[in-house]
Order: structure tokens, then sequence, then C-alpha cells
């Protein structure tokens, strides 16, 4: 997978603040782009890795902004690592390698 994003387009403008996010295409399951600190924006897949087989997606938490939340299982992973908050789920979410120039933000696996 290879996704380049041009933080400069309207869809990209949540990613120009730090705990901004958008979700993109790609991945197995979409994508959740979130930018942690002024140099760094992590993406992580979007499909929770708890029931795999049943294709559930993670959304973002509107109370928090900063978490995602599996609305199969309850589970919560924490957008600025990839970390569990609260389970079922074991596993932490899958992140893609970033490279980010300050506007320019290439995603591969």
């Amino acid at each position: 997978m290879n996704e380049y994003i041009v933080l400069s387009l309207p869809q990209y403008n949540n990613l120009n603040f730090i705990n901004g996010w958008v979700y993109i295409s790609g991945g197995y399951n979409g994508l959740i782009a979130f930018r942690t600190t002024e140099d760094e924006i992590k993406v992580f897949d979007r499909q929770a890795p708890y029931y795999v087989r049943d294709k559930c997606r993670v959304i973002v938490d509107s109370n928090s902004n900063v978490s995602c939340i599996d609305t199969c299982s309850g589970s919560e992973w924490l957008l600025l690592d990839g970390q569990i908050l609260k389970g079922p789920a074991s596993q932490p979410l899958r992140e893609y390698q970033t490279t980010f120039d300050g506007t320019h933000l290439s995603v591969t696996n």
C-alpha cells in the first residue's frame, strides 16, 4: 500500500492541527490518520483487531478525539500510539509507516 496525502487539500485540513484526524482510504478496512505532534502523523488501520472475521471498523471517539472504539466489541485504543485502553481486544491497532515533511504525508506498509 502506498498513500500520498497533501495536507493543503481541504479534506485533510484537520491534520494541520495537533490531535486532528481524518479517515482515509487504504489498508484493510480504511485508515485513520492522526496528528500527534507538530512533526508526526500516525496512521492506523480501521480494521478492529478483535474478531477480524466480523470486519468491524474502529471509529474515532467523539468524546475524546484521541481514542477510537470498536463498536462491535466496545474495545478502545489510544490514537497517540495504537495501544489498548479497554478490552476485550488484546492487540494494538495496526500502524503503518509514515514519512511527513510538514506538507506531505506518505503512508506505506
